[in-house]
C-alpha cells in the first residue's frame, strides 16, 4: 500500500510539473488569443491530472508517459494447474527426477531488477483462523511435531549478527516509509488547519455582522433573479473581511466590507453580480477542492502557483459573468469598480478559505487589462484558439501512450467471452472451497499415511472425505510449515502421487487416477471475435490449443466424459468445473492478447521485502531442511522442502548476502526451483508453469500484399514462415535449456504468441520482446 501510493505521488508529480510548465508557456505566449475561459479550463487541467489514480491509456498521449517501457507487466498469466487450482503438476509418470534436471533450469527465488509483472496467482488472501487460539497441530503418532536433529551449524559472531541484523531490519522504517508519514503528517497538518480557520471565521461571523441596506438585499435579488439562482442568498455586512465574499457551501452568504455600503448603486451591482456568479458556479465548493488537493501536493510549489493561477483566472471569468449578465454595459465602468475597491478598502489576507472578489492591487491591474478586452475575448476566434489548445494539450497530458501493442489494440481489456451455457455451480461447492482454502494450520507431518493425512485434514475443516480402498497403500508426503492451508496440503500431498481428488456430491473425493468420479459440465464459449466464422479451421485449430495449453500435464482431457468441439463461433467443451475455470481464463487471454495484467499480490510482495534482508551464513554438511529452517527463522519466510530432499547436505560460506541471494545459492547448488503459492515458498524438482500471451504482432514482419488477378492476397506460408521463425528465435536464445523439458511449448495464435514456461523464463522473454520493439521502431 505504502510503495504503490508512493509511486503515483512521485509519477503525479512528474506529470502535474510538466503539465504546468506547459500551461505556463501557453498562457505567456497565446494569452491575447486566448478568452479568460480557456486560460481557466488549461488550468482546470492540472487539477484533473492531480486528481486521476489511473491515468487512461490512449494512442499518442505524452505529458503523461512517465514510465519507462511497460510492456513488461502488459500480459496475462494461466498457471498450470491440476485440480482445484494445483499449483504442481500431478502426474507422477511426468515429474521429473532429480538426476534428470539440468542444473541452469534454477527458478531464482527472487528478481529484484525484474520489471513489473503479473502475479503467478491472484486470489484473494487467505481468512486466518481465530488469532486468539492456538493453530491446531496433528497429535496422533503420524502427524507429531518432529524437532530438528540438530542447530544450524555457523560461526558464533555471524549467527549473532545475522539474527540482530534481521532484528534491525523487521523494526527499522524504510526511506520511503519515512517520507510516506512526512507527507501524510504534513497533509493533515494543512488541512486540520483549513478547517480551524473556517471555523473560527464562521463563529466570529455570527457576532460580528450587520444586517445590509434595503438598498443591497434588492440588488441581490435581482441579481439572481438574473443569473437564474433559486435559492436564497443571505447578504451579511462585516469588517472581518477587506473584501466582498461570498461563504457556505449549502447556504451561501454574500459578506460586504462596511465601505462597501457607501458605493454607488452601478459599483454595487457590479459586485453583487460578480459574487452571485461564484454563487451559481458553485465556486465554494470548488475552492475546498482546489485546497484539499493543494494540501495532498503541499510540497510541490508549482502545484501551490498554479492553484494561484487557476484562482486568477476563475476570478476574470466571474468579471465576465457579471459583464455578460448587464448587456450594454461598457466594460471600462466595470473596471471603475475595481479600482474604487483598491482605493477604498485594504487588503489583507483572508481569514477563511472563501471566494472573494479582490485579494491584492497587483490582481486588480491584470483583471482590468483582461477587462479592457472583453468584445475581443468573446469573439469566435479567441473561442476556436482556445479550444484548439485545450484539446490538444488535454489528449497530451491526460493519455499515456505505453509502448507495447496490447495498450493500443483495439480490443478492450474489459472485453471477455461470454459462456452461453454452463449447469449452476452447487452451493455445497462453494461451501467447501472456501472451508479448504481459509483453514490455515501449522503441521509437521513425518512419515504419515495418506489415510491419516485424510482424517487429519477431515478433522480440521469438518469436510466429508470419501476414499477408495486402495488409498491405504500410500503415504503421505513429509510436510512442515508454520502457516499453511488445507488446500495448499492436498495439492501437496498429490502432487507426487498417483492418487488424485475431486470435488462430488458433497465430498472430497479421494483415489486413484481414473478411478475418482468428476462432475462433467457442457458449457458453450461464444468465441467468435477470435475466429473468422467463414474459416472453420480457425476454430479447430483453437479447440487443439485449448488441449495442448489448458491441463496438459493431467489426464484432464484423455477420460472419456471430456469433450471439446468447435461448432460455428461455438466452442462445446465438456470438462469438470476446475477446467473450465483455466478454459475460460485462457480464452479471455486470447481475446485480450495478454493485455490484462494482474498486480502483484500483497503476499508476495512481503515475500520480496524479506528477501532484501542481510544475512552471514556458514553451513558446513548440514542437513538442507536445517539450513532452510535457519532462513526461515531469520527473515519469517514460510519455506516448504520435497522430502526427498529433507536429508541431504549442504556446506556453504556467504558473508554479508541477503536472504533471497542465500536461498537462490541453495537451489543452484542442489538443483532446485522455487514456486510461490499463497505466502509459502515452495522448493522441488519442477516449477510451476505459467501460460501467457503476448501481442507480437508489431515484431513480425509486414508481408506485402501481392496481386492476383483483381484480388490482394497475402502468402500465408510466409506467414507461418515468419512465425516459426519468431518463436524458434525465442526458444533458442532464452534459456534454450529450458524448453527441452516436456512442459514448455511455445505456440501461436494469430498474432498472438502463447508461451508456457516457468514465471523466470517468462520475464526473461518480456524483456527480449521489449528489447526487440525498441529496435525495431
Amino acid at each position: 500500500m505504502i510503495d504503490s501510493t508512493f509511486s503515483w505521488l512521485v509519477a503525479t508529480t512528474l506529470d502535474v510539473s510538466l503539465l504546468i510548465a506547459a500551461v505556463w508557456l501557453i498562457q505567456a505566449t497565446m494569452a491575447r488569443w486566448l478568452s479568460p475561459r480557456f486560460t481557466y479550463a488549461l488550468w482546470c487541467l492540472v487539477v484533473v491530472r492531480l486528481v486521476l489514480i489511473d491515468v487512461p491509456s490512449l494512442p499518442g498521449g505524452g505529458l503523461a508517459d512517465t514510465a519507462s517501457d511497460s510492456t513488461m507487466g502488459r500480459r496475462s498469466a494461466l498457471n498450470h494447474t491440476g485440480l482445484i487450482g494445483s499449483g504442481f503438476d500431478s502426474g507422477s509418470s511426468n515429474t521429473p527426477r532429480r538426476d534428470s534436471v539440468v542444473p541452469q533450469i534454477n527458478t531464482p527465488p527472487v528478481i529484484a531488477s525484474e520489471p513489473a509483472r503479473a502475479a503467478t496467482r491472484s486470489g484473494s488472501r487467505p481468512i486466518a483462523l481465530d488469532p486468539d487460539a492456538d493453530p491446531p497441530v496433528a497429535t496422533s503418532s503420524a502427524a507429531t511435531v518432529s524437532p530438528r536433529k540438530s542447530k544450524p551449524i555457523v560461526a558464533a559472531t555471524s549467527g549473532v549478527a545475522a539474527t540482530r541484523q534481521a532484528e534491525d531490519t523487521a523494526t527499522s522504517l524504510s526511506w520511503t516509509a519515512v517520507l510516506m508519514v512526512t507527507w501524510m503528517l504534513g497533509a493533515l497538518a494543512i488541512i486540520a488547519m483549513m478547517i480551524g480557520r473556517e471555523f473560527t471565521f464562521r463563529r466570529r461571523l455570527q457576532h460580528q455582522r450587520s444586517p445590509a441596506s434595503k438598498r443591497v438585499v434588492d440588488l441581490v435579488g435581482a441579481g439572481c433573479r438574473t443569473l437564474g439562482i433559486s435559492h436564497t442568498v443571505d447578504v451579511a455586512i462585516s469588517s472581518l473581511i477587506a473584501s466582498p465574499a461570498i461563504s457556505g457551501v449549502r447556504r451561501p452568504v454574500l459578506i460586504l466590507p462596511p465601505e462597501a455600503e457607501a458605493f454607488c448603486d452601478a459599483d454595487q451591482r457590479n459586485i453583487v453580480l460578480h459574487e452571485l456568479a461564484h454563487v451559481k458556479r458553485h465556486d465554494v465548493a470548488a475552492n475546498w477542492i482546489f485546497l484539499l488537493i493543494g494540501a495532498i501536493h503541499w510540497f510541490n510549489p508549482l502545484v501551490r502557483l498554479s492553484l494561484t493561477k487557476l484562482g486568477e483566472a476563475r476570478e476574470t471569468l466571474r468579471d465576465f459573468d457579471a459583464l455578460a449578465a448587464q448587456p450594454g454595459t461598457d466594460p471600462m465602468r466595470y473596471a471603475q469598480t475595481i479600482l474604487e475597491l483598491v482605493t477604498r478598502t485594504h487588503t489583507r489576507r483572508d481569514p477563511s478559505p472563501v471566494v472573494g472578489f479582490l485579494r491584492s492591487g497587483g490582481e486588480a491591474k491584470r483583471r482590468i487589462l483582461m477587462i479592457r478586452s472583453f468584445d475581443r475575448a468573446s469573439g469566435y476566434r479567441s473561442g476556436l484558439i482556445g479550444l484548439a489548445v485545450l484539446v490538444v494539450l488535454g489528449w497530451a497530458s491526460l493519455t499515456r501512450a505505453d509502448r507495447t501493442v496490447a495498450e493500443t489494440s483495439p480490443v478492450a481489456k474489459d472485453r471477455t467471452i461470454v459462456v452461453e451455457r454452463q449447469d449452476a455451480v452447487p452451493t455445497w461447492r462453494s461451501s467447501l472451497e472456501q472451508k479448504l482454502a481459509q483453514t490455515h494450520i501449522e503441521v509437521h507431518f513425518d512419515d504419515m499415511s495418506m489415510v491419516d493425512l485424510v482424517a487429519f485434514v477431515q478433522g480440521v475443516t469438518g469436510v466429508n472425505f470419501v476414499m477408495t480402498d486402495n488409498v491405504h497403500e500410500y503415504s503421505a508426503p513429509n510436510i512442515s510449515s508454520k502457516s499453511i492451508s488445507v488446500l495448499q496440503i492436498l495439492r501437496r500431498a498429490f502432487a507426487t502421487s498417483d492418487l488424485e481428488y475431486s470435488l462430488y456430491n458433497g465430498a472430497v473425493f479421494v483415489g486413484e487416477r481414473g478411478d475418482v468420479l468428476h462432475h462433467y459440465d457442457l458449457r458453450l464459449y461464444n468465441v467468435a471475435d477470435l475466429v473468422d466464422l467463414e474459416e472453420p479451421e480457425q476454430g479447430e485449430n483453437l479447440a487443439e490449443l485449448v488441449t495442448q495449453v489448458v491441463g496438459m500435464h493431467t489426464e484432464a482431457w484423455d477420460r472419456d466424459d471430456a469433450q471439446i468441439r468447435y461448432w460455428r463461433g461455438l466452442l462445446c467443451v465438456t470438462q469438470t468445473d476446475q477446467l473450465h475455470d483455466d478454459v475460460h481464463r485462457f480464452l479471455n487471454m486470447l481475446l485480450r492478447k495478454g493485455a490484462d495484467a494482474a498486480p502483484m499480490p500483497s503476499w508476495r510482495l512481503e515475500i520480496e521485502k524479506k528477501f532484501a534482508q542481510k544475512t552471514n551464513i556458514e553451513f558446513d554438511d548440514l542437513p538442507l531442511g536445517e539450513a532452510l529452517g535457519f532462513l526461515s527463522q531469520i527473515a519469517g519466510l514460510n519455506i516448504v522442502l520435497d522430502q526427498e530432499f529433507e536429508e541431504d547436505s549442504i556446506s556453504l560460506k556467504l558473508g554479508d548476502v541477503t536472504v533471497g541471494q542465500a536461498l537462490q545459492w541453495i537451489c543452484t547448488l542442489r538443483h532446485l526451483r522455487t514456486t510461490f503459492d499463497e505466502g509459502i515458498i515452495f522448493l522441488s524438482v519442477r516449477a510451476r508453469t505459467e501460460v501467457r500471451v503476448y501481442d507480437v504482432a508489431d515484431v513480425l514482419p509486414v508481408v506485402r500484399p501481392s496481386k492476383d488477378g483483381s484480388h490482394l492476397t497475402i502468402d500465408i506460408d510466409i506467414e507461418n514462415e515468419n512465425r516459426d521463425q519468431l518463436a524458434n528465435l525465442i526458444s533458442e536464445t532464452i534459456r534454450p535449456e529450458s524448453w527441452h523439458e516436456s512442459y514448455c511449448e511455445v505456440h501461436f495464435f494469430g498474432e498472438s504468441l502463447v508461451i508456457v514456461q516457468t514465471e523466470a523464463v517468462h520475464s526473461e522473454i518480456e524483456a527480449f520482446l521489449a528489447s526487440m520493439r525498441r529496435a525495431l521502431r
